[in-house]
């Protein structure tokens, strides 16, 4: 009888802390409260949707195990006409670094503002981690609205008005009557004080 016997030690625990890795890999992406999808590059160019965490079952309201398999411009056709899937695809390759970037994004089933951003995550792989900022862009649109209202009525307004600071006294800003009234130009008001 011959045998011959290895030490395997190493490599089991080796393999133990990939497994490890790997674990907590899958728990941050599943408890991730950002939506993620995962695509990979296959030979003909087609970035495939590999798969999607809850968070983005529950962000777009769609289950994402029905679109697994699919070309990016077949799961999301809202895709189709813009540069984001090269850009994808670009990334995959290691031709791009990390992008992030905001989106209008409507294909019938969802429809809203996303920040993304996408990153290599191997060899012809990239990731995406997204929130939905459709809140946040309608309440700086409304700001915006409302500031150019505050803003007509300001330079509209017929009577005098001036804004200046509460500390300094210093004037910040002066409406056309009020450079009317005084006889001073808007560029000799602004910066001083009413004395």
């Amino acid at each position: 009888v011959e045998g011959i016997f290895r030490d395997i030690a190493e490599r089991k625990r080796a393999e133990e802390s990939l497994r490890a890795s790997e674990e907590r890999f899958r728990s941050i992406v599943e408890a991730s409260p950002m939506g993620m999808h995962f695509y990979r590059l296959d030979e003909s160019g087609r970035l495939i949707l590999d798969g999607a965490n809850p968070s983005a079952d529950v962000m777009l309201g769609i289950d994402h195990a029905s679109m697994v398999g699919l070309a990016i411009e077949d799961a999301f056709p809202g895709l189709v006409g813009t540069g984001i899937p090269e850009m994808y695809r670009r990334v995959a390759r290691g031709e791009l670094d990390s992008q992030l970037f905001e989106t209008a994004y409507e294909d019938g089933r969802v429809s809203g503002f996303f920040a993304v951003t996408v990153f290599r995550i191997g060899v012809n792989a990239v990731a995406t981690a997204y929130l939905d900022i459709t809140d946040r862009r309608r309440s700086e649109e409304l700001l915006r609205q409302s500031e150019e209202k505050f803003s007509q009525l300001f330079r509209l307004s017929p009577d005098a008005i001036s804004l200046s600071e509460m500390d300094s006294g210093l004037l910040v800003d002066v409406n056309e009557a009020f450079v009317r009234i005084t006889g001073y130009s808007r560029e000799e008001l602004v910066g001083r004080t009413s004395a």
